[in-house]
């Protein structure tokens, strides 16, 4: 028998056996297929006020699970398949949240790097045409050493390339 989410009357979710929660609780794995439920469950609701109380309680229930991977995984999920209507506030108070976590902070911190690495292959990109265009102007190797930073090799090595590609 699979596991159904719905709501009473009084909006408070009702997990059939209480399966999800009595997972949480003895810290057992959920299945995908509840995991995906569990992001999807504000989805299912109308009214903005209904939605934001749904996404509390999920958001709850999410912050117990003990894998911090797929926590980040079902909360990250909740927050942007409910983009459209959670309240600005509890969003941010979320994000707090999450940015807490180390697996966040390892995604953040690989995110950070692959901008520093760009920032540094576009530097070393601007640097060479630089070097291209003072070595066409005739400027002496030293000149350009010190415009770019390059090493005389890497001058050489640019003024080869200028020749080869010509």
């Amino acid at each position: 028998m699979s596991t159904v989410i719905f709501f009473n009357n009084s909006f408070h979710y009702i997990i059939k056996n209480q399966s999800v929660k009595k997972k949480l609780e003895n810290n057992e794995t959920l299945s995908e297929k509840e995991l995906m439920l569990l992001i999807i469950l504000p989805l299912a609701k109308k009214g903005k006020e209904v939605k934001q109380k749904v996404i509390e309680q999920v958001v709850d229930l999410a912050k117990q699970i003990e894998d911090e991977n797929t926590q980040v995984f079902v909360i990250t999920g909740i927050l942007v398949s409910s983009d459209k209507f959670i309240d600005r506030d509890y969003a941010k108070s979320v994000r707090r949240y999450l940015s807490m976590t180390k697996v966040f902070q390892s995604l953040e911190e690989e995110k950070l790097e692959a901008v520093n690495i760009a920032k540094r292959n576009e530097r070393h990109d601007t640097n060479v045409e630089i070097a291209k265009s003072l070595l066409r102007d005739g400027i002496d190797t030293v000149v350009i050493m010190r415009a770019t930073g390059f090493s005389k090799e890497q001058i050489e090595e640019i003024r080869n390339n200028m020749l080869t590609t010509k």
